[in-house]
């Protein structure tokens, strides 16, 4: 893979204020106080708002500085991060039909458009390094070569193995010795997108 990177879950809430965040320091030119982010979103109480800020801050997404009204620095490695939707799961093991989830995203520093995010479920690739449970991020545009980790579509189910292309035949290996290699013959196959970014939460 190009490169691997441990990240912090970014769930709903917490986009949203990072959202409320960025473009009111657009607009304004400085940013809110904990105050107008609770006023913003209905709050009543900032002890909730602060959690969500102090875990963004642990995430590297911002940094919160004492003594001022105006405490929350977004970090520069945020700015340059993409948001990506979370849209389902892959199998790293036998082939599973495509699970569709809504909702989820992720910040991702990586400015791309064509990638999305997949959890892994299974272990057939444990030894490039890649857990169940793990997210991986999908790049559809990039292109994709001999060797490369890559999502597939076979026969209608996604799978998550190496592309091995050798001697005019298609092979899709796992990285575990308990797993077979899926050989590409008469079945329908076609490569959804090369990983790019590994993902672990802790």
């Amino acid at each position: 893979m190009a490169a691997r990177k441990v990240l912090n879950m970014l769930t709903k809430r917490r986009k949203e204020i990072l959202d409320f965040i960025q473009k009111y320091k657009l607009r304004y030119g400085n940013i809110p106080t904990i105050r107008e982010i609770c006023e913003h979103f209905g709050l009543k109480s900032t002890n909730g708002v602060y959690e969500h800020l102090k875990a963004l801050e642990k995430g590297g997404y911002i940094e919160i500085t004492a003594n001022k009204a105006r405490n929350i620095i977004i970090k520069d490695n945020f700015e340059k991060n993409n948001i990506l939707p979370i849209i389902g799961e892959v199998a790293a093991g036998e082939p599973i039909y495509p699970i569709v989830t809504e909702g989820d995203k992720l910040a991702v520093p990586l400015n791309t458009d064509s990638s999305f995010v997949l959890k892994v479920k299974g272990d057939s690739m444990i030894n490039a390094g890649i857990k169940s449970g793990d997210m991986i991020v999908v790049d559809t545009q990039k292109p994709v070569n001999n060797k490369d980790i890559v999502v597939a579509l076979l026969d209608g189910e996604v799978t998550l193995k190496r592309l091995v292309i050798s001697d005019n035949k298609i092979e899709l290996h796992p990285e575990n010795e308990n797993y077979n290699i899926i050989k590409i013959d008469k079945k329908e196959f076609k490569i959804i997108g090369k990983v790019t970014f590994l993902i672990r939460k802790f």
